[in-house]
């Protein structure tokens, strides 16, 4: 699998990006923190990771989602206070994008920056929502970071296992 978008969503400005991704029957479907540079044209390295953990096991596309839809390459720079028209935008095309598919497989991806901003934790919790009843099955990479987070694609070996995430229990620890 290349870097051939057929999924594109973003918002007029492409200050915001929804959803990126290659149509499949069994998409690897991973929840970052926010999207970088990777657009309908160009990749960039988180997405070119994302591809390799598809590839090396056994899904047929990838779509890329965020907790947060803002457009940054620094997690840093993210909105000082939630966007709440972006966030649900946000919200409406990932339920409508996991509608699509039989106990979609999701990764979790975000790591330690879900604590830069306390609304990214806010925004997980609600994704958390709109996924319960679609019959999800949750994973990370390997074991959890050193604070109790799973690891973002961009930092992790190829050769982690793909392990079982348990969202709710995750999600019931968040301060």
């Amino acid at each position: 699998m290349g870097y051939q978008p057929t999924i594109y969503t973003n918002n007029e400005d492409n200050t915001c990006r929804f959803a990126l991704g290659t149509q499949g029957l069994n998409p690897l479907i991973v929840i970052g923190i926010n999207p970088s540079t990777a657009d309908d044209k160009t990749s960039d390295k988180t997405i070119n990771r994302v591809i390799g953990f598809a590839n090396g096991n056994g899904f047929d596309s990838f779509l890329m989602l965020n907790l947060y839809p803002q457009r940054t390459p620094y997690p840093n720079n993210l909105d000082k206070k939630i966007d709440t028209n972006s966030n649900n935008l946000n919200l409406n095309c990932i339920s409508e994008l996991l509608a699509k598919y039989n106990k979609p497989t999701i990764l979790a991806a975000w790591s330690e920056k879900i604590e830069i901003r306390d609304y990214l934790k806010n925004c997980l919790k609600e994704i958390f929502e709109v996924t319960k009843n679609d019959n999800v099955n949750w994973i990370k990479l390997g074991d959890y970071t050193k604070k109790g987070h799973p690891r973002h694609p961009l930092y992790a070996k190829y050769t982690l296992p793909l392990t079982n995430f348990e969202i709710e229990k995750y999600i019931n620890k968040l301060k």
